[in-house]
C-alpha cells in the first residue's frame, strides 16, 4: 500500500543553502561540537529521511573539516617552520650531548686520578715498610678489596 505522502513529495530535495562566508576560515571546532540537523522539521521529508539526510550533512561537514585540516597540515610553510625549529633543537641537543660527555669525562678522570694517588701513597708506604702513613679515604672499593668484601 503506497503512502499518499510519497506521491506529493518532490523528486529531489535540495540541501539548504550555505551562508556566503562558508568558505571563510572557520574556527576549529572539536569533533564533538553540537551539530544541528538542517533537515529537521522539513515538511516534505519523513522522520527517517530527515535523520538520514542529517547524517549525510554531518558527514559532509566532517569531511570538509578534515580537508581543511589536511590542507593546513600539508602546506609547505608549516613544514618549513617545523624543520627550522627542529634544526634549532638539534643544535641545542648537540651542545647538551657535548657538555654531558665532558662532564662524564671529568668525573672519570677525577676518579682515575684519585685511584692513582691512592695507589702511589700505598706504594710509598709499602717501600718504607710501615702502614702508619696510609690514609683511610673511606672508599670501600680501595680499602677493603672492592665491593664491600671483608679484609
Amino acid at each position: 500500500m503506497a503512502s499518499t505522502r510519497a506521491s506529493a513529495r518532490p523528486a529531489a530535495v535540495a540541501a539548504p543553502a550555505l551562508p556566503a562566508n562558508a568558505n571563510a576560515k572557520k574556527e576549529h571546532l572539536p569533533a564533538a561540537a553540537a551539530f544541528v540537523n538542517p533537515y529537521l522539521g522539513h515538511r516534505n521529508l519523513s522522520e527517517t529521511e530527515q535523520q538520514v539526510l542529517g547524517e549525510y550533512a554531518r558527514l559532509a561537514a566532517t569531511i570538509a573539516r578534515i580537508a581543511s585540516l589536511s590542507t593546513t597540515l600539508s602546506s609547505s610553510s608549516t613544514h618549513h617552520a617545523l624543520l627550522t625549529q627542529l634544526r634549532v633543537l638539534e643544535r641545542k641537543m648537540g651542545l647538551v650531548l657535548t657538555l654531558f660527555k665532558a662532564s662524564v669525562w671529568s668525573v672519570v678522570m677525577t676518579h682515575q686520578q684519585h685511584l692513582e694517588e691512592t695507589e702511589a701513597a700505598r706504594a710509598a708506604a709499602a717501600e718504607h715498610g710501615g702502614f702508619g702513613n696510609e690514609q683511610d679515604d673511606g672508599d670501600a672499593d680501595t680499602v677493603r678489596g672492592g665491593y664491600g668484601a671483608p679484609y
